[in-house]
């Protein structure tokens, strides 16, 4: 999760059994202390060797790792390694929502270049205003910074 309070918002919007993980055990360790449990369990893991049962995740929610593996010394290769495991851990009809600074002719490669079967369900385009109301005329937020969001669903049936 980084430092994002992104996994305590969806608790708070109703979703359940969300579980958030980093790398590095203080940020995880200041999070489990900011939030306390909260309906989000906060646990080190690494994304690219989950701790985690095969075909038993509903949803993966990447709000900026595929960014940081693109820009990791082993590219690529830890790019191929990230998308086999969040496809592993996914069940038949998962859905992995990847929240992204990178274009689609940019990204969507790595799905299509995998020999993993994903479906491109959908993809966004958005600007974020990180500073609501203020404007320079025209339609763009102020600062707008401009994400992708790329709904990718693991091939199978909806039910495990």
């Amino acid at each position: 999760p980084g430092s994002s309070p992104l996994p305590l918002r969806l608790s708070d919007q109703g979703y359940h059994h969300l579980t958030a993980c980093d790398f590095c055990h203080s940020v995880v360790g200041r999070m489990r202390a900011r939030y306390g449990e909260a309906g989000v369990d906060w646990v080190v893991m690494d994304a690219l060797n989950l701790d985690v049962p095969s075909n038993c995740v509903d949803g993966v929610l990447d709000k900026a790792l595929l960014d940081s593996v693109c820009c990791s010394a082993r590219g690529p290769q830890a790019i191929a390694q990230l998308l086999a495991e969040v496809h592993r851990v996914l069940r038949p009809g998962g859905l992995y929502v990847v929240v992204s600074h990178g274009h689609a002719r940019t990204r969507l490669p790595y799905f299509e270049a995998s020999d993993l079967a994903w479906t491109h369900v959908e993809t966004l385009r958005i600007a974020y205003d990180p500073i609501p109301g203020l404007r320079e005329g025209g339609d763009e937020p102020t600062g707008a910074s401009k994400y992708s969001v790329f709904v990718m669903q693991k091939a199978g049936g909806l039910s495990c």
